[in-house]
């Protein structure tokens, strides 16, 4: 009994669902997992060289390459931060606005009122610029950001885990543009498939 049209696009959508599920699903435990990071909110350098990169739900503190700290307090999902010229941080979640010293504890905490501090910082996140006058910015290539001095240095690069989780919602949003209208026009031709 050879299938009809019927059954083979209810087996694609089956395939489809399973497919892009299962890259969804890896993404979310590499997310949840705090094996990758889903957003970039902001980075900074300090007089010792040190990186500060935030990243989902922490502030990472590299040195030489190597990761020496993480700040968790104040770093939620939605934040930014900077470190202003006395060497304190500035971190603020759109609500609340917090000073902490480069160990992340809170010297003084505020009102972001009407979020003025949060809208200026996430503006500005992507370029930093340390109190000695030293200007850094982000370059993304392919999916992946690096963190660069004045003259071109590269000082950090995203973690390739972090460069996986990207890839892998591209390819399930890549994948849900394509297959989703093809879906949805082969459905109304065909009712009664599902």
């Amino acid at each position: 009994m050879k299938p009809d049209n019927k059954d083979k696009i209810l087996l694609l959508f089956i395939l489809f669902v399973f497919i892009d599920g299962s890259i969804i699903l890896t993404a979310l435990m590499m997310n949840f997992g705090g094996y990758a990071s889903a957003e970039f909110h902001g980075f900074a350098v300090d007089g010792d060289g040190r990186i500060y990169v935030g990243k989902d739900e922490k502030i990472e503190v590299f040195q030489n390459g190597g990761l020496v700290n993480k700040l968790k307090d104040h770093a939620y999902k939605n934040y930014v931060f900077t470190m202003q010229d006395d060497g304190t941080l500035l971190i603020t979640n759109s609500d609340k606005l917090y000073i902490t010293d480069l160990e992340g504890n809170t010297l003084s905490e505020y009102e972001d009122t009407f979020s003025h501090t949060y809208n200026a910082l996430n503006r500005a996140k992507y370029k930093f610029a340390s109190a000695d006058g030293k200007e850094y910015s982000v370059k993304n290539r392919y999916l992946r950001y690096k963190i660069v001095d004045g003259s071109g240095n590269v000082l950090y690069k995203m973690p390739v885990p972090d460069l996986i989780f990207k890839i892998l919602f591209f390819t399930s949003d890549t994948l849900m543009f394509i297959f989703v209208p093809w879906f949805i026009v082969k459905f109304k031709k065909h009712p009664g498939i599902i």
